[in-house]
């Protein structure tokens, strides 16, 4: 037994076999045999407006173009895994509503930020950019206009509802990124997270539009204000035009010309209201919706929505000698990629 027993732990044939192990587990820690390690191979893109922050390359398009993908991790490139993309596509802002008008709605939003990582993954190549259009401002007795659609690779981001008008019934909101507001009396509010299957906009982009919840006397109709990517619109009632949804805000290191410090965007128009009687508009959504319009003077109008946020614009008042509701502001598509 004592034999059996020596064999099993010691003598040449064992420490032979002890030292062959250490040397396979010597090259495994050196690596030889194992080639080269494979470098990341970062992502090289142009179109746009190019500007970096941090590890970050940040390519801004406020109008159409083309983001053309020229190196980087594909899926049939050796040492490592395919593109990945942060993004973030705002679609054009609704316009509000003639006569009570409600506020136009917000562009819808889609986007990947804040998170660091990217989340749409692509590959080397050329991708068309749109940039969808403020819905148009419109005149006495007539709705609003719908914003543009934007759009990058698969992502589409739906444009705002336009806001309702009331010449003599009750007129809704049309649905939309985020909704647009109702008129009065009694028009129901824009929906901007479960539009009609003809006009989609899932997963959510935005937010309802406001409404004007009962029948009220002609001189006392408000419209409901235009939803925001940030909350829906208020409702329009007896005293004044429902407050239009506020918006969001960039991240950190996006910039959009037009929008300065503040780097807030989609925010819903204000409803209009019937100034004979007392009473305002509501007020413009943070992220640069317009005020509702209270005037029944002639050529009044509510302002245009700022370039590039993709926010909606007030309804109007009553003025029969004139004036628009203003033009909704148009969309941007912005694109986030690491380049070192």
């Amino acid at each position: 037994m004592r034999d059996l027993k020596n064999k099993l732990t010691s003598g040449k044939n064992t420490k032979n076999i002890t030292r062959k192990k250490g040397k396979s587990f010597g090259y495994q820690i050196l690596g030889f045999g194992g080639g080269a390690p494979k470098l990341p191979i970062f992502t090289s893109a142009t179109g746009g407006a190019i500007s970096t922050c941090g590890d970050y390359k940040i390519h801004t398009f406020t109008g159409g173009g083309c983001f053309v993908v020229t190196a980087g991790n594909g899926p049939t490139v050796t040492g490592g895994g395919p593109n990945k993309v942060d993004y973030l596509v705002v679609a054009g802002g609704g316009s509000g509503g003639g006569d009570r008008g409600g506020g136009g709605g917000a562009g819808g939003v889609r986007s990947s930020f804040p998170n660091a990582c990217g989340h749409l993954v692509i590959t080397t190549g050329t991708f068309p950019i749109t940039v969808g259009s403020g819905g148009a401002g419109v005149g006495d007795n007539s709705v609003g206009t719908k914003g543009g659609d934007s759009v990058f690779s698969n992502i589409t981001a739906t444009g705002g509802g336009r806001g309702g008008s009331s010449p003599s019934a009750s007129s809704p909101g049309g649905a939309g990124g985020s909704g647009g507001g109702g008129s009065g009396p009694g028009g129901n509010a824009g929906p901007g997270n479960n539009p009609p299957t003809s006009d989609p906009a899932t997963p959510s982009q935005g937010n309802n539009g406001g409404s004007n919840p009962a029948p009220l006397p002609g001189l006392q109709q408000g419209g409901g204000g235009g939803g925001g990517s940030g909350n829906a619109g208020g409702n329009g009632g007896p005293g004044n035009g429902g407050n239009g949804g506020n918006g969001t805000q960039f991240p950190t290191g996006i910039a959009i010309p037009s929008l300065g410090e503040s780097r807030t965007f989609a925010g819903g128009g204000g409803g209009g209201r019937d100034g004979r009687t007392g009473g305002s508009g509501g007020s413009g959504g943070n992220g640069s919706g317009s005020n509702g319009e209270s005037g029944n003077g002639p050529s009044s109008s509510t302002g245009n929505g700022t370039a590039n946020s993709g926010s909606g614009t007030g309804g109007r008042g009553v003025d029969p000698n004139g004036g628009t509701s203003g033009t909704g502001g148009s969309g941007a598509v912005v694109i986030r990629y690491k380049f070192q």
